[in-house]
């Protein structure tokens, strides 16, 4: 009877241990972007046919980095293209509602170009 239950408990933990294994070996490298937005992850690619220019792209790069706060809302607004049909943009998108303090990291100013 003992080595029935523990040829059951042998059997169960190994498939589990398989299981385990298979799917941290199978797990796919890249999560959605909802898994990344639902993480509160900032690591955002910028959605094919949204057009960003380099001076944004350079803006969210440093709010990639720095990810804290409204950050990640930003960073999904710009590279989702949420905010381009809509007055005050990704601005008033993440903000609208929070009404939070805000600003771009002191790394990203030299982005803008101030010609």
């Amino acid at each position: 009877m003992k080595l029935k239950y523990f040829l059951s408990a042998f059997c169960i933990s190994s498939g589990i241990i398989f299981g385990i294994v298979y799917v941290q070996d199978n797990w796919p490298q890249k999560l959605t972007r909802a898994e990344l937005l639902y993480m509160g992850s900032c690591d955002l690619d910028v959605i094919d046919g949204i057009y960003v220019d380099k001076e944004d792209m350079c803006v969210i790069e440093h709010l990639e980095k720095r990810c804290k706060g409204l950050d990640q809302c930003f960073v999904g607004c710009v590279t989702g293209g949420k905010g381009v049909d809509v007055g005050g943009g990704c601005t008033h998108l993440c903000n609208y509602m929070l009404r939070k303090e805000w600003s771009v990291p002191e790394e990203a100013l030299s982005c803008i170009n101030r010609t």
